[in-house]
């Protein structure tokens, strides 16, 4: 026996094998190759045969492109659960039940306007008037200070606010060129509103060398 003929000896007796990646029209030959040699190997045990259908494939390709659409549906449907969870949560807040409370910043003391009273020095006293500007923190306007025996000093103010605590400097533009320092507190729940504190003038000179307290009520 030639080579040939045992080759084609061996090929016959381990059966035709399946195609592979086989376009479907080429399915046809393949079933009636099998069934030839299912009659002839009648000695081969029916579960050495099994070979997977095309219609069997065809049902797990379905069956997997089912499970995917049933998970793709369900992640859509808990998307949509969440979101209205969270949107009746938020409005829950909103109608004022129990949620967590953000931390508020508490508002500006306003304390722009006119102010009038008194300062008591060292060496003078008499009476004091603001006249306050104010945007944000920030402290404008001038000042008016006229001691019991004397002329009257302005000047310009100058300043911050951090809660009720002032931080102003008044800048004398009349008389002597004298620089004061006030440190102040508002009570804006009083009525009318009050402000109270201390003055220090710096400057070098008898006469920008004073310090002193004062109160004043907004009219």
């Amino acid at each position: 026996m030639n080579v040939g003929s045992q080759q084609a000896t061996a090929a016959t007796a381990s059966g035709p094998q399946p195609p592979r990646l086989a376009p479907s029209w080429c399915w046809s030959g393949y079933w009636a190759k099998l069934g030839a040699f299912a009659k002839s190997k009648t000695e081969i045990p029916a579960k050495k045969l099994r070979f997977t259908p095309l219609s069997a494939i065809k049902m797990e390709r379905n069956d997997m492109k089912f499970s995917i659409r049933r998970v793709t549906a369900f992640a859509a449907s808990s998307t949509i659960l969440l979101a209205l969870l969270c949107l009746t949560a938020a409005h829950a807040q909103d109608a004022g039940e129990p949620g967590t409370v953000e931390a508020k910043t508490p508002p500006i003391t306003q304390v722009a306007g006119t102010w009038t009273g008194t300062y008591t020095g060292a060496s003078s006293s008499g009476s004091l008037d603001l006249v306050l500007t104010q945007k944000s923190k920030n402290i404008g306007g001038t000042f008016s200070e006229t001691p019991t025996s004397g002329n009257t000093k302005t000047g310009t103010v100058t300043g911050k606010i951090s809660n009720d605590d002032l931080t102003l400097a008044f800048h004398q533009t009349t008389g002597h060129d004298c620089t004061i320092k006030i440190l102040a507190t508002v009570d804006p729940e009083a009525t009318p509103p009050t402000m109270s504190g201390t003055f220090l003038k710096e400057k070098k000179g008898k006469h920008c060398n004073s310090k002193g307290t004062f109160d004043l009520t907004e009219e």
